[in-house]
């Protein structure tokens, strides 16, 4: 999950953030764009928590400690 995230907001996000938000920001203006931005990542932080719950046998909700392996 973490991989995914890293990928969404480091790849994707500097490559495409600077094209994508300028076009944004020309058409709608600053502060629309970063209004837009907020509401994305509050859908994806919901998508990403709704996952979390509901998802069957998850090391999320009953973790389990990490042990060195015994050579």
């Amino acid at each position: 999950m973490l991989m995914f995230l890293n990928a969404m907001y480091g790849g994707l996000g500097q490559s495409l953030g600077a094209l994508i938000g300028g076009k944004l920001e020309s058409k709608f203006g600053s502060v629309q764009t970063f209004l837009y931005a907020a509401g994305f990542d509050v859908c994806f932080v919901a998508v990403v928590i709704a996952y979390l719950r509901f998802r069957k046998d998850s090391s999320f909700r009953d973790p389990k400690p990490l042990v060195a392996k015994e050579d």
